[in-house]
């Protein structure tokens, strides 16, 4: 999965740590700027719930995600991304990905409107064997090529472009172990 991201605007300097239901800068095809809310608002079972990422694999058949594999693809420049990995009830440790060629990641997202405000998800595959220490599903991470793919006109063309990145092209690194929660209500 894919639970932080560090971004890199266009619009603004330097990197921002972004954590889920954040506003963080989308690339749309055409190259415009979507200021956009990490996560899709749902309710399950009366219950509200925020979904921060969608299996690639199954976006096209999803009615959450289908509707917008066709005109709501996006990318996300990130600078790197992070996960945590929990080894104890308490403890947990943050692990960053960062490119290990050039300055940002591409990851692929899909984005709506919902309720007037914009609000995007970003797209995950299997993990590579660098990643695989964590979890089992990683953000999609797109080369240059599959960038063109993705924010072109062609949808089906589009999934084709969605596979796991390698684990030569990314390096890793952890923080020290967190013994507080991410997020302060």
């Amino acid at each position: 999965m894919c639970s932080v991201i560090w971004t890199q605007q266009k619009s603004k300097a330097g990197q921002q740590r972004k954590r889920p239901s954040e506003v963080a800068e989308l690339i749309l095809p055409k190259q415009e700027i979507l200021d956009a809310s990490w996560g899709f608002q749902e309710s399950f079972d009366g219950k509200p719930k925020l979904v921060i990422n969608a299996r690639s694999e199954t976006i096209g058949e999803k009615e959450m995600f289908r509707p917008h594999v066709a005109m709501g693809r996006a990318i996300i420049q990130v600078s790197k991304f992070g996960d945590w990995e929990h080894y104890s009830h308490k403890e947990k440790l943050l692990w960053e990905f960062s490119p290990v060629l050039g300055d940002v990641f591409q990851l692929a997202c899909l984005w709506r409107m919902n309720e007037g405000q914009p609000e995007f998800v970003i797209l995950t595959t299997t993990a590579n064997e660098l990643y695989a220490r964590i979890g089992d599903r990683m953000p999609c991470i797109l080369t240059e090529s599959d960038t063109q793919v993705w924010l072109g006109q062609d949808a089906e063309q589009a999934l084709g472009a969605l596979r796991t990145f390698p684990a030569a092209g990314m390096t890793e690194k952890h923080q020290e172990p967190l013994q507080e929660p991410l997020f302060e209500i």
